[in-house]
């Protein structure tokens, strides 16, 4: 399936590529994950959520590996017209929610995201996840997923040596609750598998990574 490629060494926009994931280690240290897509055929995109409110558009600074999920070529043209209009529905209404929990979110033919069962927002990682969703690729077995609270708090922790949001507080509430985590290596390792992939998968496709 799509195993993961370093950009320095194989360039995306050098391949037959229409949509993938692509991964990397931002300023802050924390792994970071978005979609990347071709645009116009030429153009090289990058869709990506940094915090509440800040989806950005081609702020992409860091090295880069990416992935690209062996499904329908139809599907993976659908990604660029789904982060087309979510992306302008963002410039109308500069919001966006961020939250761990996922439950399928997706985007609608407006690019309005979709929220259901008690789902508040997303992440990077499940960003990503509902932008392939709402192209009909599910990439990962969400209920596949184990709660790691220990793990999540200790990432909580390290968030607030760099902010004092209090968006800090709802996470982790989340966390406390028992969410699933989705983390942005998983995503990419998703990619490596037939769609939509086990933890148990994702998790050594991330270790490689």
């Amino acid at each position: 399936m799509g195993s993961a490629v370093n950009e320095e060494a194989t360039r995306f926009l050098g391949q037959e590529n229409t949509a993938g994931v692509l991964l990397c280690r931002n300023d802050n240290g924390f792994l970071h994950v978005g979609v990347l897509y071709r645009e116009n055929g030429t153009t090289e995109r990058v869709l990506h959520l940094g915090w509440q409110d800040r989806l950005q558009l081609d702020e992409w600074k860091w090295t880069r590996i990416w992935a690209v999920p062996e499904v329908e070529r139809e599907r993976l043209f659908s990604i660029a017209s789904t982060c087309r209009l979510i992306w302008a529905r963002f410039q109308r209404e500069q919001s966006f929610p961020y939250s761990l929990l996922w439950c399928g979110i997706t985007f609608d033919r407006m690019g309005e995201i979709i929220l259901g069962r008690g789902a508040k927002g997303l992440t990077c990682a499940t960003f990503v996840l509902a932008v392939f969703e709402s192209a009909g690729v599910s990439l990962a077995d969400e209920g596949s997923w184990p709660v790691r609270k220990e793990e999540d708090r200790e990432w909580i922790e390290r968030l607030r040596q760099i902010t004092q949001s209090s968006l800090l507080s709802v996470l982790s509430a989340e966390v406390e609750s028992g969410v699933r985590r989705l983390r942005p290596d998983e995503v990419l390792g998703c990619c490596e598998f037939e769609p939509p992939a086990r933890f148990d998968q994702a998790i050594v496709a991330a270790a490689q990574v």
